[in-house]
């Protein structure tokens, strides 16, 4: 199964893509998949990174705007996060 896995912020007002202008939480995380696109979560500001645990069970997620790290479990077998 191909999978990818996203997030798509909202600009504010002002120049599109600049931080400084990006809407605080407007964000979100996507699941594409051969067959659907899934939103996972919603909340998300900028995120600026992802990395897995070396037994790929835990996904994290930088989110640069709110100086926080996320952690979202993680099903290699099927791509999938939990919400």
């Amino acid at each position: 199964m191909n999978v990818i896995i996203f997030n798509l912020c909202k600009p504010s007002k002002g120049e599109p893509g600049n931080a400084v202008t990006m809407q605080r939480g407007g964000g979100s995380i996507y699941q594409l998949t051969n067959e659907s696109l899934l939103q996972k979560t919603t909340g998300m500001s900028i995120s600026n990174g992802m990395t897995w645990s070396l037994d790929n069970r835990k996904m994290f997620v930088v989110d640069t705007m709110e100086r926080t790290v996320n952690s979202f479990d993680f099903d290699i077998d099927s791509g999938t996060i939990s919400e």
